[in-house]
């Protein structure tokens, strides 16, 4: 038993008696001792307080003040993470929508140039149909391999203008025979030179009086065609040597729309030529 010193009510010492305390044993091997244990510090290494200091913060990016960044609130985190996944979703969309609609356009214009050409009449030759300064939509002549009477092309002749391209109506195609009788203007065509018939050409400005040159009747050879200008008071067609028939292979298109007019004789335009072209 220990021995306390303990002050009476008089003031003076008294002892007092405390039980001793007994301690639970504990075994030998659930908590080692200190003569067991082996010294953590090494001589030479930093004690915890040089350790634990502003310099210690400033060499990982922090200083003492902060607070690290594991010990974030635990509701910022998830937000932080949900919005990163939603704005590299929102780009990665416009990068995808772009790529596709580069691959769409570059289609597009390969399908357009090898189906269509764009040309704008310079001229008078074929008007009231056309005038100068009308542009035209082509059907190329990758598809456009039969011409017909009565359609309206666009060619390039060598020997006219070093190739330059001219728009005319397609009057007559091979094996056919035309005849023209310049005192009446009336142009026929036929199969055979005796049962050719009067084209009724309601498209024409006037009746085809002019000569160029070219003798009639006349056979149109395989793979050409006739063609003549509906302003037929102004026009170099196939009347005249210097373009004279047509190859087919010299034909550059089908026109097939008008989609934006040229000034027509008052020097306006009217938009309500626009539309297909016959």
């Amino acid at each position: 038993m220990e021995n306390l010193e303990k002050l009476n009510q008089d003031g003076a010492p008294e002892e007092v008696s405390v039980a001793p305390t007994e301690m639970p044993e504990l075994e030998s091997d659930a908590v080692p001792t200190m003569e067991t244990m082996e010294d953590p510090v090494r001589p030479g290494d930093p004690t915890f307080d040089e350790i634990w200091n502003d310099d210690f913060f400033k060499s990982i990016g922090m200083t003492a003040e902060e607070e690290p960044a594991s010990e974030k609130s635990s509701e910022e985190a998830p937000e932080e993470e949900e919005q990163q996944p939603q704005k590299e979703s929102w780009q990665k969309g416009v990068l995808m929508y772009l790529h596709d609609l580069a691959y769409l356009l570059a289609i597009i214009v390969v399908v357009f140039l090898m189906l269509f050409r764009v040309v704008v009449v310079s001229g008078s030759s074929m008007k009231n149909t056309l005038y100068n300064g009308d542009y035209l939509l082509l059907l190329g002549n990758l598809f456009y391999r039969e011409p017909e009477a009565g359609d309206v092309i666009v060619a390039s002749k060598d020997s006219f203008k070093d190739g330059a391209p001219i728009v005319k109506r397609v009057i007559a195609t091979e094996g056919q025979w035309v005849y023209i009788d310049f005192e009446e203007g009336i142009v026929y065509v036929g199969d055979d030179p005796h049962s050719m018939q009067a084209l009724d050409e309601p498209y024409t400005t006037g009746p085809t009086t002019m000569e160029e040159g070219v003798k009639f009747p006349l056979k149109v050879k395989e793979g050409c065609v006739f063609v003549l200008g509906d302003n037929r008071g102004d026009s170099k067609d196939s009347r005249s040597p210097e373009i004279g028939l047509i190859d087919e292979r010299e034909i550059m298109g089908k026109v097939i729309l008008l989609f934006y007019p040229g000034k027509d004789n008052s020097g306006s335009r009217d938009y309500e030529r626009i539309g297909a072209v016959s």
